[in-house]
């Protein structure tokens, strides 16, 4: 029983209210919220206003909270198995909390760990600290399974509202880390709602799932009004969206890209034998059952209809009453509550039901409803009884439907007096014995090894020489790229090692390669122009020979791309570069390269640096802002000056340049130039920079961040 003090309530309204609440505070805060001797009315109102009052009180705090969220978060120290190099991790963020119930994204992450995925089950119910990371529960002996609560200052229901700026921020922060801890170098997002949306888009390098199972609206208790225009941007987000039933297909196809339709299932092996010991009526009555939720979709008086007509019958209610059923039907004597009782006790009273209930009302939440629970039902052999709804055609002559109340009654009668046989029942068990979750998360893994992305990405590479520079260029390229549906053409500028002969057989049997090989050396820049002319890519990238890029570097920066309009250029950060795109790090073999670059960009999750200048050692454009600026400017022969150029003419018409901190790329940084003899480095770096200054004035010089 909660108990309300006044003045350990007041104390704590006024910490959040100056955001300067501590560790622990918002749940001490809370219990004493729903303790709160008003109406519920009223308290909707103030937890708004204390809401509103805690934002206020966080960006006057500014500063000081951010530094204390900013703090080292100590990694966890429980088995963790490592990545299979075949296998992408899933992140799958949950509709609810891991031990709330048992349904479908639970049996999902738990068979996709089956099949040698590790699998991290993101909860809703995100946990309130005042410092970034993560709570962690191991699920299984493996390492594989994991719940998460991720942290953030000032945690949201995401049911109810769709997590601020600020709050994604944090989140991103906290998923970072993450990142970090578990080293993921394949990564699948599996979102169960919407209101995960905001953070999701921010997320580095992977393919974005969207599992709708629910037609989200349909749900009451204030839910967020931006759920519909968040699903409408996770819908044209997701490379692929699942549904549970036809109705859902036909209420988002119109919205995404690709959808395929996988229904729900039973664990048929947990339901389809019967315990040892079952629920037993004292009075020797027969019983209609019914377990799951009894909130606003649940027909109290279709259950009123059958505690009258069938009065000699006990009806056994089972799960979470969170619309007061109880009280409403506490006059009959012949119906029993139960409450929430756990997922392995299910088969206790299931096997007691001589009927089993779905007497729902036909909302639009219910409409769209493809019930787990039937599967369950009819994998202990049991008649069922439902309210005609559209997912019921799947089931044919193995459910009991009804239209209306008066014939949901007279089908539960004709089961009652029917007399059941062990044939009916052996049929029901027969009917449901493949469609199990097994057979669901592997048509649902194999769904997503076939995607194919939907926006095509161009990556043009121009090479001289430098043959292992090239083959680790095209290795990585190769290894690391998270698109699908990926393009890559080699234009080389007459080299004289074996370049052109080790293309020819990287191309063949690739029709997604292509080579253009000239016969003398043409320049950066129209080499370049010779790739640009014949990519055929939505999203364009420069990439240099003497770079290697890493896991999901494509995705990440196509991510930053399609969220902004007006940015124009994006390139990542790097160790050796000219600007601001040089950050400090050090390292002496690739995989020494890969852990430090994950510690970097994995803790800079979706953050952008703006840059004036991007330098095309690596840099991604869409293909409109190509069209609109144009070609390289090949006045400037060999190179040089040519990004600055191109950055110029962007920015005049409207474009903006960044820099991804979520992204690195190594460079060896100018390999092909510093086998030019000083003197003519010289002599061209001047001449261009005349061209350069001609045509848009002073030059300006590259800065690094440490002077700036």
């Amino acid at each position: 029983m909660k108990t309300f003090s006044r003045t350990s309530f007041l104390f704590l309204l006024f910490r959040g209210l100056r955001g300067d609440m501590a560790p622990g505070d918002y749940d001490r805060l809370r219990n004493l919220y729903l303790a709160l001797p008003i109406s519920a009315s009223c308290k909707i109102v103030a937890k708004r206003f204390f809401i509103l009052g805690c934002r206020i009180g966080r960006l006057l705090a500014g500063s000081r909270v951010k530094s204390r969220f900013d703090r080292p978060f100590p990694l966890p120290n429980i088995r963790l198995a490592l990545q299979h190099s075949e296998r992408a991790d899933y992140f799958v963020f949950g509709v609810i909390d891991w031990w709330h119930l048992h349904q479908r994204p639970q049996h999902l992450s738990k068979g996709l760990a089956c099949l040698g995925h590790r699998v991290f089950f993101i909860s809703p119910q995100l946990k309130h600290a005042d410092h970034k990371g993560f709570e962690i529960e191991s699920l299984d002996d493996e390492g594989r399974l994991f719940s998460v609560r991720l942290q953030a200052y000032l945690p949201c229901n995401i049911h109810y509202r769709v997590p601020d700026e600020s709050a994604v921020a944090e989140l991103l922060q906290s998923f970072g880390e993450l990142l970090f801890w578990t080293k993921s170098h394949k990564r699948i997002f599996l979102a169960e709602h919407p209101a995960w949306h905001p953070l999701i888009s921010h997320l580095p390098g992977g393919v974005v799932v969207y599992d709708c199972m629910d037609h989200h609206e349909g749900f009451g208790n204030g839910v967020d009004i931006n759920l519909r225009y968040m699903e409408d941007n996770l819908l044209s987000s997701s490379e692929l969206t699942v549904v549970s039933s036809q109705w859902l297909e036909n209420s988002v196809k119109e919205r995404a890209r690709k959808t395929v339709i996988i229904r729900n299932a039973g664990d048929f092996s947990h339901f389809s034998s019967s315990p040892e010991k079952i629920y037993y009526d004292p009075k020797a009555r027969r019983t209609l059952g019914y377990y799951g939720m009894i909130a606003e979709w649940f027909d109290i008086e279709l259950v009123e209809m059958l505690a009258t007509e069938f009065f000699y019958c006990r009806i056994l209610l089972i799960g979470n009453d969170t619309v007061k059923a109880k009280t409403r039907l506490k006059k009959y004597p012949n119906i029993e509550f139960t409450g929430k009782v756990s997922y392995n006790d299910l088969p206790f009273y299931l096997y007691a039901f001589d009927v089993c209930l779905l007497p729902f009302l036909p909302t639009p939440l219910i409409q769209a409803t493809n019930p787990v629970k039937l599967y369950e039902y009819l994998s202990a052999g049991k008649p069922v009884v439902s309210i005609d709804i559209p997912e019921m055609d799947q089931f044919g002559i193995y459910v009991y439907t009804a239209k209306d109340r008066v014939s949901f009654v007279n089908q539960v009668r004709h089961v009652l007096e029917d007399c059941e046989t062990l044939e009916q029942s052996r049929m029901r068990q027969e009917f449901v014995r493949n469609q199990t979750w097994q057979e669901r998360t592997e048509r649902l893994a194999h769904e997503i090894a076939s995607i194919v992305c939907q926006k095509k990405v161009s990556i043009i590479v121009v090479t001289f020489n430098n043959l292992q520079l090239t083959k680790a260029c095209l290795d990585s390229v190769v290894a690391s790229s998270f698109n699908t549906n990926l393009e890559i053409i080699v234009v080389d500028n007459a080299s004289s090692d074996e370049t052109s002969e080790y293309l020819r057989l990287w191309k063949e049997g690739h029709a997604s390669r292509h080579i253009i090989l000239n016969s003398e050396n043409r320049g950066f820049a129209v080499a370049n122009n010779q790739g640009l002319r014949i990519s055929s890519g939505d999203y364009l990238v420069l990439l240099n020979n003497d770079t290697c890029v890493t896991p999901g570097w494509d995705l990440t920066l196509m991510n930053h791309l399609a969220r902004s309009s007006s940015l124009g250029l994006l390139c990542p950060v790097t160790n050796n570069i000219g600007n601001e795109a040089k950050i400090n790090i050090s390292y002496n073999s690739r995989e020494e390269m890969l852990d430090k670059s994950r510690q970097y960009t994995f803790r800079h999750v979706g953050q952008l640096y703006p840059l004036r200048t991007t330098a095309f050692f690596c840099v991604m454009m869409p293909r409109k802002v190509f069209e609109s600026v144009g070609f390289i400017c090949e006045d400037y022969g060999r190179g040089w000056f040519e990004d600055d150029d191109y950055c110029r003419r962007a920015e005049k018409i409207g474009y903006t340049m960044a820099c991804a901190e979520d992204v690195f790329v190594h460079h060896e940084h100018s390999a092909s130039f510093n086998v030019l003899p000083s003197q003519e480095r010289i002599q061209l770096f001047e001449r261009n920079k005349a061209i350069y200054e001609e045509k848009w004035g002073k030059w300006i010089p590259h800065q690094s961040r440490s002077i700036l």
